[in-house]
C-alpha cells in the first residue's frame, strides 16, 4: 500500500488515517467500493468507474460526497503525493459512525481513497489458462459493488486447496459471475456471457467493445453444462485483463489450451488500452 491516502476531505499519511470503530462500514459491512488502475500515471476509464461508484451508492441507499472532478482531482494527488506511475486506486464510502450500530446519517458518510501496488499476474497464466472452481452463491444486489466479500474470503482455503486461481458464482446451474470478475466463453466462434444478476464490471464493457466488429455477441443466462461445454473461456477484470481460463473444476474447457478466439481479443483489447490510455 502507498504512503499517502484521501479520508473525509483531507490526505494523510496512511499510518495517520483512521475510521472509527462505530463505523457502520465496519459494525454492519454497510458500503461500496470501486477499484481502477492507472496507465503512466492516469487513471484509466475514470469516469465509467465513477459512474458505477456513484450507481453503487444510490442502490444501497448512500450518498457520494465529492463529485466526479473532484474525485479525479483526489486521484490526481494521490498519485503525485505518493510517485505512484503504475497503481491501483480504491475509493471506499461507508454509512459512517453510527450511533447504535444499525442507524446512518446519510449527509455523513466516510469517504476514503487508498492506493496500492499492482499485484503481479505470472505471464505462464496468459499463456497456459487458470482454473476456476464452482461455488453455488448469488451476491446481494448484484449491481452494487458492495463491500461484503465473505463468500470469497470464507472460500479461500477451499480455492487454494483445490489449486484454483479464482471461484465461479453460479446459482440454480446457471453461471454468473467471478467473485472478482466476470465470465465469457466461445462457443463455434459466438463470444457468450452471462448478464443478469452480476455486476456489470468496466472491463467486460470493454471486451464487448472491442469485440463487437469480430464476433458475434450473446448477453444472456449461461448454464453451467453449457459452460463447461465451451471451446474457450476468459475472465475480465481491472487488475487482470483477459485471462484465459481452461479448467473448471475438474474439467479441461476445450483442448485445455487458451483458444485462438480468446487470443484474438487479447490481442485487440491490448491495442485498445494502448491507443486510450
Amino acid at each position: 500500500m502507498e504512503k499517502y491516502c484521501y479520508l473525509n476531505g483531507k490526505i494523510l499519511n496512511i499510518e495517520k488515517a483512521k475510521v472509527g470503530v462505530a463505523d457502520i462500514g465496519l459494525l454492519r459491512g454497510f458500503g461500496v467500493f470501486d477499484g481502477l488502475r492507472t496507465y503512466n500515471g492516469k487513471p484509466f476509464l475514470f469516469e465509467k468507474h465513477f459512474d458505477r461508484f456513484c450507481q453503487s451508492a444510490k442502490i444501497v441507499g448512500l450518498n457520494v460526497p465529492v463529485s466526479k472532478d473532484e474525485a479525479e482531482l483526489i486521484i490526481e494527488k494521490l498519485v503525485i503525493k505518493n510517485k505512484a506511475r503504475e497503481t491501483s486506486i480504491r475509493m471506499v464510502l461507508t454509512g459512517g459512525e453510527s450511533p447504535d450500530g444499525t442507524s446512518f446519517n446519510v449527509e455523513k458518510p466516510t469517504f476514503y481513497v487508498l492506493l496500492h501496488t499492482l499485484a503481479p499476474i505470472s505471464m505462464k497464466m496468459y499463456e497456459n489458462g487458470v482454473k476456476m472452481v464452482t461455488v453455488n452463491h448469488q451476491r446481494e444486489m448484484p449491481r452494487a459493488k458492495s463491500n461484503n466479500y465473505i463468500t470469497k474470503l470464507s472460500q479461500e482455503y477451499f480455492r487454494t486447496k483445490e489449486g484454483a486461481h479464482e471461484l465461479l458464482y453460479i446459482e440454480d446451474d446457471f453461471v454468473l459471475e467471478g467473485a472478482t470478475c466476470n465470465v465469457f466463453m466461445f462457443k463455434n466462434s459466438k463470444l457468450i456471457t452471462p448478464k443478469d444478476d452480476i455486476l456489470l464490471g468496466t472491463r467486460r464493457w470493454l471486451t464487448l467493445n472491442v469485440a463487437k466488429d469480430h464476433f458475434e455477441i450473446e448477453e444472456r443466462k449461461v448454464e453451467l453444462s453449457e459452460f463447461l461445454n465451451a471451446d474457450e473461456i476468459f475472465m475480465t477484470s481491472t487488475n487482470r485483463d483477459i485471462l484465459p481460463v481452461t479448467q473448471l473444476n475438474d474439467q479441461k474447457i476445450g483442448n485445455g489450451k487458451v483458444g485462438n478466439n480468446t487470443k484474438l481479443l487479447m490481442k485487440l483489447y491490448q491495442e485498445y488500452i494502448h491507443k486510450n490510455r
